[in-house]
């Protein structure tokens, strides 16, 4: 009989009683974490925590400072309204490398090209389309509106443009978000308060006030 079907005999030699030491039973293997400590770890830890904490910040610092790099403020008209209703975004240097530059795409046929003068649009395309209404094919064009110009406040910068009151969308946006930011806050204190307050008074009485 080879070796590998031998059996193996278990004699009392093979067992060895491995002394316990009290100490070590109540000692601590990791440093010990305060809640804060221990919120911070499990946060850095989660992915989807750290982009939601950068979000956070990104808009709180935003809604600080945001409204500041401009002079309008959310509630001003700029007169005359018909000068800045609704002009599309345009910001500073972006402008050069063609996006967002306070220019509007547009299509318009023969009547809406007419209105246009030199210098207030670029022409992009022209074709021959196909009216049913008029059975007939009519000239479109398709132009880049160079509204600012043509509004005639070339050296005006509405970032986030203007909405239908002339009134700067940029400033009014991050207003808002101040105000949401606060509601939240708010929203989250009066339950926090709320939520302590309750559960202290249960804890006082408990019995009845505990299951009420």
């Amino acid at each position: 009989m080879s070796d590998e079907n031998k059996e193996l005999k278990l004699t009392p030699d093979l067992f060895v009683l491995v002394p316990i030491d009290a100490s070590e039973l109540e000692k601590i293997s990791r440093p010990s974490m305060t809640f804060w400590q221990d919120a911070r770890r499990r946060i850095m830890a989660n992915k989807g925590s750290r982009f939601a904490m950068f979000i956070l910040v990104f808009l709180v610092l935003m809604s600080i400072f945001a409204p500041m790099l401009n002079s309008y403020t959310y509630k001003e008209q700029i007169d005359p309204i018909r000068d800045h209703y609704k002009l599309p975004p345009r910001i500073p240097i972006i402008e050069n490398i063609g996006l967002l530059d306070g220019t509007r795409t547009l299509e318009v046929g023969e009547n809406g090209f007419a209105a246009y003068e030199e210098g207030e649009y670029v022409l992009l395309k022209e074709w021959m389309e196909y009216d049913s209404q008029r059975d007939a094919d009519v000239q479109k064009y398709k132009i880049k509106e160079l509204t600012y110009s043509m509004q005639n406040i070339p050296d005006e910068y509405y970032w986030f443009g203007t909405d239908e009151l002339g009134r700067d969308q940029w400033t009014r946006i991050w207003t808002g978000t101040q105000l949401s930011l606060f509601i939240g806050l708010l929203a989250a204190l009066i339950d926090f308060l709320i939520g302590v307050s309750f559960g202290a008074i249960a804890g006082y009485f408990g019995g009845k006030v505990d299951m009420l």
